[in-house]
């Protein structure tokens, strides 16, 4: 049997509507009086994108193979720069297979092949200032083996190789090549009422800086870092009883640095920042361990969890507190550090008699600090509480959905504190048939309260808020 996919979508919006100033009230403390401050709506904030995919898949007896295209196309601003737009296109190509009841000890094996070919011009005044390519492609083979005595599981291989190159006075990294080859295994085994799990990766990496260009020579002298990198981790599932269950995980990762970690130097325009790489960099190791309890009983269920990780060296954008090029100077560098946290999340239903209602609740809170001078990490998050409630009947359905975020005042040097804000977000939904075509037309409601909200994780945080007040409105068919 062949199926076949299409799909295509538009989208076009205008600069969005925002509560307030675009800068932050702590900011405008520190601009200069000639600084320009916009209220109202974000300028340069307006987009456009387009797009389309098509797909086919021949499904056989023992497995099947597929083949899929895609195009996207977008044009948006930069609020960090009001004079900058971003064009871009990125092409990809995907293939994918999987072999079933091979009779051997190898029992199944997928595959996927993707190719990205991937292009931005920055346009500065209509025109083009820098380009930015990325092109490359990711291979991964899976191989599911028979069950060896007590155990059951996978390993297989994934190879990727990316070329990327910026051309421009503003090119903030030189022309790199990263080519990266690894091999992993997970294995499992269930005894009594425990599953335990393990897995592990090993990983070669080359990151080849070209340096210098004719147009830009603030990169050096071409060099190459490679890396081989080993992560492991081991878990065990314990199921107290139908309703109660305990996991554990221990786990060490280590992370081979991004070529802009180690070759940047120059503005970035995303970012609103002057990035400066460290071509000595190593690869960023950490240990965790982390225990959650779960419940479930009928359509109720819950579940909370902790975790602690210490980082050997974590690869941190730290601020400078100084400039260059009128921008902030932002440093990769390597520090050691500690994580900590907690997540939470439930799912009960509260009523059944008209409909289904469902409530949902959620929280999390994460700490990170320098271990060796006791600071807080920049951009972490702040602790978040959430609760939503779900209503369903026949083919209407609604939503409502309430979540704070708190004041982050835990802040690394040269960051500002973010205000804690609330946002309230609904959804109406309406599904209905026609002879060939399932339609569902939708109704959104975003920041009904119109909340000025500043995300503490954004590097433009400073900048640009959250949107204000909006409604979408829509109709989705498929056929």
């Amino acid at each position: 049997m062949v199926a076949f996919h299409a799909d295509v979508a538009s989208r076009r919006t205008d600069d969005l509507r925002i509560p307030g100033f675009a800068r932050s009230n702590r900011q405008r403390a520190l601009d200069d009086p000639a600084v320009e401050q916009t209220q109202g709506r974000l300028i340069n904030s307006s987009s456009k994108s387009d797009s389309a995919a098509l797909g086919a898949s021949l499904t056989l007896d023992k497995g099947y193979l597929g083949l899929s295209y895609s195009d996207f196309n977008a044009n948006y601003g930069t609020v960090a720069e009001p004079d900058v737009r971003v064009d871009m296109n990125s092409k990809r190509l995907g293939v994918a297979g999987e072999v079933r009841e091979l009779g051997t000890i190898i029992q199944e094996v997928k595959f996927k092949y993707n190719h990205t070919d991937y292009l931005h011009n920055e346009l500065e005044n209509g025109e083009i200032a820098t380009t930015f390519k990325n092109k490359g492609y990711e291979t991964r083979i899976d191989a599911t083996h028979a069950k060896l005595g007590p155990f059951t599981g996978a390993f297989g291989v994934q190879l990727s190789n990316t070329d990327f190159e910026a051309l421009g006075e503003e090119a903030f990294v030189p022309k790199v090549n990263t080519d990266a080859k690894a091999l992993f295994i997970y294995e499992e085994a269930t005894f009594g009422n425990v599953k335990f799990t393990a897995g592990g990766r090993n990983e070669h990496t080359t990151v080849g800086s070209a340096g210098d260009s004719p147009t830009t020579t603030r990169f050096g002298a071409p060099q190459e870092r490679k890396f081989s990198a080993n992560s492991g981790a081991l878990g065990a599932l314990y199921t107290v009883n139908q309703n109660i269950s305990l996991a554990t995980n221990l786990s060490h990762t280590e992370r081979v640095p991004t070529y802009a970690e180690l070759f940047a130097n120059g503005r970035h325009v995303a970012t609103g920042q002057f990035e400066v790489g460290d071509t000595t960099l190593a690869k960023e190791k950490s240990d965790g361990a982390d225990v959650q309890l779960r419940w479930r009983s009928g359509l109720h269920s819950a579940s909370i969890s902790g975790f602690y990780t210490r980082f050997q060296n974590y690869i941190a954008l730290i601020n400078s507190g100084q400039e260059q090029e009128e921008l902030r100077e932002a440093l990769f560098r390597a520090v050691k550090a500690q994580f900590h946290g907690f997540e939470a999340e439930g799912k009960f239903r509260v009523y059944e008699e008209k409909g289904n209602l469902d409530l949902n609740l959620r929280g999390d809170y994460v700490r990170a600090k320098n271990s060796d001078t006791g600071e807080p990490l920049p951009r972490i998050s702040p602790m978040r509480l959430g609760a939503g409630l779900d209503y369903q009947v026949g083919k209407f359905s609604a939503r409502i959905d309430v979540s704070h975020s708190f004041k982050q005042a835990q802040v690394a040097a040269n960051e500002l504190p973010t205000s804690g804000y609330t946002l309230t977000n609904t959804l109406l939904s309406y599904r209905f048939k026609t002879p060939s075509v399932n339609w569902d037309a939708y109704i959104k409601g975003n920041n009904l309260f119109n909340q000025e909200a500043r995300m503490h994780t954004s590097f433009l945080k400073e900048l640009a808020p959250l949107p204000g007040r909006g409604f979408l409105m829509g109709v989705r068919a498929n056929f």
